[in-house]
């Protein structure tokens, strides 16, 4: 840990995973056993010597407590919750990673200094400790001009998650930058299932037929995105489970079909044959593209408010499961095994859609995670099933660019390590000074 108190830069052992890894599965309010069904977390968490710690689990549920212990779980020593009683407080922080929390103001930045008595070395240069760089910085800048001013200047070294627009605009001004492209974030309306109208498929299905996604595509992303990605979209992450469109059964393709007639007769013979009203709750900065959405559905005669609301008082909804109707959110594309849309008891289920048949397709992947074999061909027949329930209107996809300054060394476009560690991949990267002078 690091060198200040109360750690005194002691050595991290098996003990302290034992505390908090027991305080991250059985502390009240935690979110990982609030995220998984009673049954499915561990039973036993101990150390049995300095350097081992044992988890013992309930064999069918190995996949997931696996997947929350290993991608979501901090280890930190316990003499700060007994001194400090939690760490809320960000200069009670404390760890062992790369990087020590120097200095934090809410909305503005985030300022690391490098740890000096981190424990790796560069695997590829193994005489160097990492990490590399004396600090980092991580800058909260809500304007878009102001942003991209900063990142074009060069006082921003590293930029992510730029859409398509910013991207090319970039491309033009600064030559000299480096890039990959990716895919953007899966937003989508989602639907309301244990209530009307959207109780009943066919509605769902009407609304989204209404929608024409390949002209969405070509006129407001400029052939920018893709037409279909969600739950999986078209990389190699997902390769093993992907469907492309003319591979779909043939209910997913007449979902993506742009059909308002066929849409308006479900309609009709849903009990809606003159329409309905409905609502949907949104952050302020896509009330815009909404409008393009309540559009298409005019046509079929579903008359769809916009709600746009402050991101404090729209995330208290959401992350309530309070909405109204419909909500316009980011659906989760990472871990599909553990079907966070279509479980009750998940906090990312929004649609509020489960049913026998995923909760035992969900039963089977966490008893047999680690046999790929068994369990890629569920995975890709649940992709194909939850879309043609169409719990959501499904829209397309729009690239995204990742971008850097060359002098930014030993970077290749990476967006984290792990599933949440945001900015810490810097720590095998170096700045070369010379080179960024000499670009000006």
């Amino acid at each position: 840990f690091d060198e200040r108190e109360p750690t005194n830069g002691r050595e991290l052992d098996a003990y302290d995973f034992e505390y908090c890894l027991n305080r991250t599965w059985f502390a009240e309010g935690a979110y990982h056993p609030g995220s998984v069904d009673p049954d499915a977390r561990p039973t036993s968490i101990y150390a049995t010597d300095k350097w081992t710690c044992v988890m013992e689990v309930p064999p069918k549920q190995i996949g997931v407590i696996w997947l929350l212990t290993g991608a979501m779980s901090w280890i930190y020593p316990k003499e700060v919750i007994e001194t400090y009683g939690d760490m809320t407080d960000w200069r009670n922080l404390r760890g062992a990673g790369p990087f020590i929390l120097e200095d934090y103001v809410s909305g503005s930045y985030i300022k690391y200094l490098r740890n000096p008595n981190y424990w790796q070395y560069d695997p590829y240069n193994p005489e160097n400790r990492l990490p590399y760089v004396d600090g980092l910085k991580s800058l909260v800048i809500d304007d878009t001009s102001t942003r991209l001013a900063a990142f074009r200047t060069g006082q921003v070294d590293r930029m992510g998650t730029i859409t398509w627009e910013d991207g090319e605009l970039l491309k033009t001004q600064c030559p000299d930058l480096l890039y990959i492209t990716s895919y953007g974030a899966c937003n989508f309306p989602v639907l309301r299932v244990d209530k009307p109208p959207f109780d009943d498929i066919r509605v769902r299905q009407a609304v989204n037929m209404a929608i024409n996604r390949q002209e969405i595509v070509d006129d407001y992303y400029k052939g920018n995105a893709v037409l279909m990605g969600w739950p999986y979209n078209p990389s190699k992450d997902y390769s093993p489970w992907y469907r492309p469109m003319n591979e779909q059964p043939e209910a997913v393709q007449q979902l993506f079909s742009y059909d308002p007639v066929e849409a308006k007769r479900l309609l009709a013979e849903a009990g809606h044959p003159d329409g309905f009203k409905t609502k949907i709750q949104c952050q302020t900065i896509n009330a815009d593209f909404l409008a393009i959405i309540k559009e298409y559905l005019a046509a079929i005669n579903v008359d769809m408010e916009i709600e746009p609301l402050e991101s404090g008082a729209f995330y208290s909804i959401y992350r309530g499961r309070n909405h109204d109707e419909m909500v316009f959110k980011g659906w989760t594309n990472h871990w599909p095994a553990r079907m966070l849309d279509v479980r009750q008891e998940s906090f990312d289920n929004h649609s509020f859609y489960e049913s026998e048949t995923t909760r035992a397709w969900y039963n089977e992947v966490m008893g047999h995670y680690f046999d790929a074999s068994y369990i890629d061909p569920i995975l890709k027949e649940y992709g194909s099933y939850v879309l043609g329930q169409a719990i959501g209107i499904w829209l397309p996809v729009e690239y995204n660019y990742h971008m850097w300054w060359p002098w930014l060394q030993n970077y290749h476009g990476e967006g984290n390590m792990g599933f949440i560690q945001p900015e810490f991949f810097i720590y095998y990267s170096w700045l070369d000074t010379e080179l960024k002078e000499s670009l000006g």
